[in-house]
């Protein structure tokens, strides 16, 4: 009786403090995206793109739509896609996609929501947490009497995605669940059934080229009803309370050479099942409660605050974003807050569990014929998608990525592509279209130097988190892909090595050139890694012979940079918009050159969205603020100019806070979060929809991850090897703020507090005992204490510079300034 009366009062207390309206409503963490109208209600063309919320456990995501009379969760597995290990072949196509697995459909069969009526319900609003990674739905009905709630999320720990479904007042739930099976993946027929003394059970399955797929579902009432097995559906009557639990999955395998464990449908369909009915047993409170402390252990390490505050849904929000002239407004701040938490949201639920990479569209995508098949495309998109993970303080979630290259890497594939079209006989390389069982297209064969930008990623992860037996695992991949290159390059006429016939990313009206900036920068930075990672790791472990360290010191004292300069004479006889004063380049400054033997104006695309040449600048290092190449670069982003697709705005405010400019990174990430006005291909509709996610258009989730990273950028820096605190702060910024956990160079983590546009406090924790390097206008002079509150020495190498020649693990030191 007691509980019976807990459960009631309990019960009269959530509907009286539910029943407020939207215009009230406070979510419980300050970092979440909300909306008052149900997405199903909005009336614009592509719902998907425009107002779903997605959720994800690293492997299984889902999309949220809100809908009352009928709800639907759309779902997506990481692994689920066709194609084959050994593709090679077709330009666009034929080489494998990533396909939507599904949705699940929850039929209100009650009456109180009728088909139709949606944007007719009282005290409607849809939420997602992104610091505990749940979506909510609330809503009442007055005339009924009753509130109505729903939580979604996906667990990693459990490995089963959740919703609860729950009715406090004087109606009962009535619903119908069923499934809804992807096109075009091969599925068999959805099976509604019940096991002897068990709840009821939905599944499907499948068998793609590659993989085999499975997904199951059981349905839990609580508080009463009854549910039972339909032809179509999983029916629930009566209930006050009911929880939805479902496993999908493939047999996947990234490390074997088929990609598959090869286990049989049969058995795939009793691993999924097993999920489900653990999730039964273990039930939605304990769940719930593991999930949330997970997730919190990734969005819990860094702490951004703008002083910035914001009461309006977030459709509201972006228009009235785009309607401000000062963005130094706390609403504007909190939308560039809210998208840099957004950028860490989707990389945690896109990159924990199975060790497979990001496509273009993370783990979401409601299409069987997604916009470049949703692939893995490697001459920006998917690099970008893992530009965050280090300074935002989650290294490990860039391991699905640095995985997969050390293994395709020693595999057939990408060794026949090198091969067969680089003509060596050493090495591997990827085309820029591929996929995630190590397949590609041959559109691009020129594009060879994708294998150099993938090691960049490789020394980056050893960079920030000095983990020497990573490092071990990469080099051979890296070594290998420095072979490549002793074969591919030819001597130049000026003597240096340059990579012969190569393609600055889709310039296509010069679509090849030897020693192009793009391919020299990374090629350049690629054996200044291998170098370095062989000086750390030593020839017992690198397994390198004196005359492979010959030949590679040879090799990299001669190859080419990339880094050469021209003249800017405005030749509108090529291009009318090659004018004297484009973008504030004059005839006769001096900018870096995208291509050693061709000037400028070879490319008909002024605006082009690829910053190809300016690789050495962001996210390579080679050009520092003192680097005779710094200001000719900046002057080569400039000529660019600012109007850019979505996922270069992305590339650019990253580019804008390198070269220490912080109002022109603002000002590329205010054109980043404009409303976009396309759902189609529209390069020059660039920007967000209502839900935040990235539009190139199309939605690509790269442009997301760019921002976020930039952002980062703009608050710390320490590709130098110094850690350059606040270097390029917007002036929007200043009055008041913070940002706690970010990442540096040398296994730091670093914590800054700043009012009126100077540091009040830093704090930085060392995890490796690497030396440290501080610069901040007048820091030098400034006490530094350990943990205990004692003095740290600290040796002034200039008036902005400090050392700290060597650091503890575990200790923090802290300056106030």
């Amino acid at each position: 009786m007691k509980n019976g009366l807990r459960r009631c009062a309990l019960g009269m207390a959530l509907l009286a403090a539910m029943s407020a309206s939207a215009g009230d409503f406070t979510p419980k963490n300050p970092m979440t995206m909300w909306y008052d109208v149900p997405s199903t209600a909005t009336g614009v063309k592509n719902v998907w793109m425009e107002y779903s919320l997605p959720i994800g456990n690293g492997q299984l995501g889902g999309s949220l739509f809100g809908g009352l009379n009928k709800d639907e969760i759309q779902f997506n597995e990481k692994t689920l896609w066709t194609g084959k290990p050994s593709d090679m072949q077709g330009y666009g196509g034929g080489y494998g996609q990533y396909k939507n697995f599904g949705s699940i459909f929850v039929e209100d069969l009650s009456g109180v929501f009728l088909p139709g009526k949606d944007g007719e319900v009282k005290d409607y609003v849809r939420s997602l947490d992104l610091q505990e990674g749940i979506g909510r739905v609330h809503c009442s009905s007055k005339e009924h009497m009753t509130t109505y709630d729903r939580t979604y999320f996906v667990s990693n720990p459990d490995k089963v995605m959740v919703a609860r479904y729950s009715a406090s007042g004087k109606k009962k739930l009535h619903l119908l669940f069923s499934f809804a099976p992807g096109k075009d993946i091969n599925a068999s027929p959805v099976v509604y059934a019940t096991d002897a003394g068990s709840l009821p059970y939905a599944n499907f399955h499948g068998q793609l080229e590659t993989v085999a797929y499975q997904a199951t579902m059981r349905v839990v009432p609580i508080g009463g009803g009854h549910v039972l097995a339909r032809k179509n559906g999983i029916e629930v009557v009566g209930a006050s309370e009911v929880v939805m639990y479902m496993a999908a999955g493939t047999d996947f395998a990234p490390n074997a050479k088929s990609r598959t464990t090869g286990v049989s449908i049969a058995d795939l369909g009793k691993e999924m099942m097993a999920r489900v009915d653990a999730a039964c047993k273990k039930g939605f409170p304990n769940i719930q409660k593991d999930h949330v402390a997970n997730f919190l252990s990734y969005t819990g390490r860094v702490s951004l605050n703008l002083n910035a505050k914001s009461n309006r849904p977030t459709n509201e929000l972006i228009d009235h974003y785009s309607t401000l002239k000062d963005l130094n407004d706390p609403e504007a701040r909190f939308l560039e807050q809210l998208y840099f938490y957004y950028g860490r949201y989707l990389a945690i639920s896109s990159n924990r569990e199975l060790l497979a990479p990001n496509n273009l569209q993370g783990i979401w995508n409601n299409l069987s014929n997604a916009p470049w098949n949703s692939d893995v495309h490697t001459n920006i998109n998917i690099q970008m998608n893992y530009w965050p993970t280090e300074p935002t303080n989650l290294s490990e979630l860039h391991l699905p990525l640095l995985d997969y290259i050390i293994q395709n890497a020693g595999d057939e594939n990408w060794q026949k592509a090198a091969r067969k079209y680089a003509g060596v006989e050493n090495g591997w390389t990827v085309f820029t279209e591929s996929s995630l069982f190590g397949g590609m297209s041959i559109w691009g064969t020129n594009y060879f130097v994708a294998n150099a930008w993938y090691c960049s990623h490789l020394w980056q992860h050893y960079r920030y988190t000095m983990d020497k037996d990573f490092l071990a695992k990469a080099f051979p991949a890296m070594w290998s892909c420095a072979q490549f290159w002793f074969e591919r390059m030819k001597v130049a006429q000026d003597g240096t090595y340059e990579a012969p016939d190569e393609y600055s990313a889709e310039q296509n009206s010069h679509p090849k050139e030897d020693g192009t900036a793009h391919a020299q920068q990374l090629i350049h930075y690629l054996l200044m890694s291998v170098d370095e990672a062989h000086n750390i790791l030593g020839s017992k472990v690198t397994g390198l012979t004196k005359e492979d360290v010959a030949k590679l010191k040879d090799y990299l004292a001669k190859t080419d940079k990339g880094l050469h300069t021209e003249v800017y004479d405005a030749r509108t006889d090529k291009h009318r918009a090659w004018v004297d004063g484009r973008n504030g380049i004059n005839k006769g400054d001096i900018i870096l050159r995208e291509w050693k033997y061709s000037p400028y104006h070879v490319s008909d695309d002024p605006d082009h969205r690829h910053m190809s040449h300016l690789m050495a600048l962001y996210p390579l290092t080679q050009i520092a603020p003192t680097s005779p190449y710094f200001q000719p670069a900046v002057n080569s982003l400039k000529l660019r100019g600012d109007a850019a697709t979505g996922w270069s705005m992305g590339w650019k405010v990253n580019l804008w806070a390198r070269a220490l400019d912080g109002d022109h990174a603002h000002l590329i990430l205010k054109n980043a979060l404009r409303h976009s006005t396309s759902y189609g291909l529209n390069q020059y509709a660039g920007g967000v929809y209502y839900n935040l996610y990235d539009a190139h258009a199309p939605f690509q989730i790269d442009g997301n991850f760019g921002c976020c990273a930039g952002i980062a950028e703009m608050l710390l820096q320490s590709h130098t090897d110094t850690l350059q605190l606040l270097p390029a702060m917007p002036s929007t910024w200043e009055a008041e703020g913070h940002v706690h956990g970010l990442k540096a160079v040398g296994n730091f983590t670093v914590d800054q507090d700043w009012k009126n546009g100077n540091l009040t406090k830093v704090k930085v924790e060392s995890h490796a005992g690497q030396p440290l390097y501080i610069k901040y206008p007048g820091i030098a002079g400034k006490t530094v204490r350990n943990s205990a509150g004692k003095k740290v020495k600290a040796k002034a190498k200039d008036q902005n510079t400090i050392i700290i020649k060597k650091t503890k693990v575990g200790e923090t030191y802290s300056i106030e300034l």
